[in-house]
């Protein structure tokens, strides 16, 4: 009898790691400011399997350039797990408004948070 409940509890708690392990997770990383002029980098970073990225020309009106794209995989408990990170970077000429992507992660739709990031001007200083 305490053979099998050992096993149960056993049996429930792998379920819950596993199951913690293959959480599909997005993540936008950007900037929260430039000076005009300035190459914006920003990144999304998606974490799960079966990852789709969406593929990205502009946003605002502005090209936007793919610069790198970085694969992990993992295998815990023989679970696979991915993390995969795509870099883009473009010319930062006015305040840009980095809207919300959709990310394909084990056939289910993941957004990213939409972010603003805002132009400085740059100012003289009033040294001799």
């Amino acid at each position: 009898m305490m053979k099998q409940s050992l096993g149960k509890l056993i049996f429930i708690i792998s379920i819950f790691f596993t199951a913690s392990l293959v959480n599909a997770a997005v993540v936008l990383q950007a900037p929260e400011s430039f000076y005009k002029g300035d190459v914006i980098n920003f990144s999304i970073v998606a974490s799960g399997t079966g990852i789709k990225m969406p593929e990205i020309t502009d946003i605002d009106g502005v090209t936007v350039q793919k610069t790198r794209t970085s694969q992990q995989t993992t295998i815990r408990n023989g679970v696979r797990s991915f993390q995969i990170i795509q870099g883009y970077a473009l010319l930062g000429t006015k305040e840009i408004n980095i809207p919300s992507f959709e990310i394909v992660i084990d056939n289910k739709i993941e957004k990213t948070e939409p972010k603003a990031i805002k132009m400085l001007e740059v100012t003289k200083t009033k040294s001799d």
